[in-house]
């Protein structure tokens, strides 16, 4: 079976989405879409709307095919196609982080195609950008950046009260400690559940996170820890199938990743600063972060999930991802880490039975017996 038509029809994410609906059926709140994983979600929940994170489940382009050029991004026009093939009817606004970099592009073709009328359907859009790195000077200009976002999406409302913003941050931060809780289950000894399940979870909170996070009864596993480094947009069909092959994904470094839905926040003092400043800070990544940044921010993550080994699976135009790949090879090598690199994967008709067979024999190589 087409595993990436096998992923779109298991629907991890209907259960978030129905009760998303239901919310402003009951509540006649606002459901805000977003892309990228620096947009705020405490402002969208504190202005009593509720954060909706796009999600790419369908790898087609049948929506934006007539407006495509030779050489343009199938990342992006895959996101595109996400955002007019229906399936996200049911939001209100659209905010888009300027990291990564592809939401920029995404952001301005379907502020045209809306603006033109090709889609008058699209949701009104909002660009939300956010400098990343210390100073007073990024510091400043993310806080001022957030207080704009909240006039964007809620211009005739006065700006945000401590009190609302305290209890928006005190949600999310349960849901941030039942990711962690899941993070523990993943990496006990044995694991105790799958990175797919970790990632699907952590997927529902992101679309819906006033649902909370529930950790499941754990299914113990002896099979190999590996980490997971490099595509975040088709990140769980490559987990089911690297996890297919006989081992257990139990950390990795995308933007979907428990590593970025933990970093906390203080509730003390200016509240949305505190805010301000942790999305600034963000965890070290590729193309956001200096090359040495990011390799260390890896190695720190590697080591401490106790990988046993690390895939590296970088998306075919995520350039700055493939610098970074010569000084992470080198830098695990130091350790005798063992390594995977996949190569460029296609962001569409991705080969995933491939990649299984590929990732066994190279478990079989390093452990020198089968699961």
């Amino acid at each position: 079976m087409d595993q990436v038509a096998d992923f779109a029809a298991d629907h991890q994410f209907d259960d978030a989405i129905a009760q998303a609906i239901d919310w402003r059926k009951r509540t006649g709140g606002q459901i805000v879409g977003y892309m990228g994983s620096d947009v705020p979600i405490e402002i969208i929940l504190a202005l009593g709307m509720l954060p909706s994170r796009v999600h790419v489940s369908r790898f087609a382009m049948e929506k934006v095919a007539r407006c495509r050029e030779m050489g343009d991004s199938d990342m992006v026009a895959v996101m595109a196609n996400t955002l007019l093939d229906g399936s996200h009817d049911f939001i209100d606004q659209l905010v888009f982080g300027n990291s990564p970099a592809v939401n920029v592009a995404l952001f301005h073709f379907l502020r045209e195609r809306r603006r033109g009328r090709i889609e008058p359907d699209v949701p009104r859009l909002i660009f939300h950008e956010m400098h990343h790195g210390g100073g007073l000077p990024v510091e400043a200009f993310n806080l001022e950046s957030c207080r704009r976002l909240a006039m964007a999406l809620a211009p005739d409302r006065a700006p945000i009260g401590k009190a609302a913003l305290v209890e928006a941050l005190a949600c999310v931060e349960r849901g941030r400690a039942a990711i962690g809780a899941l993070g523990a289950m993943r990496r006990s000894d044995p694991p105790a559940i799958s990175g797919e399940m970790a990632m699907t979870l952590i997927g529902q909170w992101w679309r819906n996170p006033l649902l909370g996070v529930e950790c499941p009864e754990p299914a113990p596993n002896s099979r190999r820890r590996i980490f997971y480094c490099g595509e975040a947009m088709a990140h769980l069909p490559y987990y089911r199938a690297i996890e297919a092959a006989g081992c257990t994904i139990v950390a990795e470094d995308h933007d979907w990743g428990e590593h970025v839905a933990t970093r906390p926040v203080s509730a003390g003092g200016d509240v949305l600063k505190s805010i301000a400043d942790s999305y600034g800070a963000f965890p070290a990544r590729s193309a956001r972060s200096p090359m040495r940044d990011y390799i260390a921010a890896a190695f720190e993550r590697v080591t401490s999930a106790g990988a046993e080994g690390v895939i590296l699976c970088g998306n075919a135009e995520d350039q700055a991802f493939a610098w970074n790949v010569p000084g992470l090879r080198s830098v695990l090598a130091s350790v005798n880490v063992p390594i995977l690199d996949l190569g460029p994967q296609p962001v569409v008709d991705p080969d995933f039975e491939d990649v299984t067979a590929t990732v066994r024999d190279w478990l079989d190589a390093i452990r020198g017996e089968r699961p």
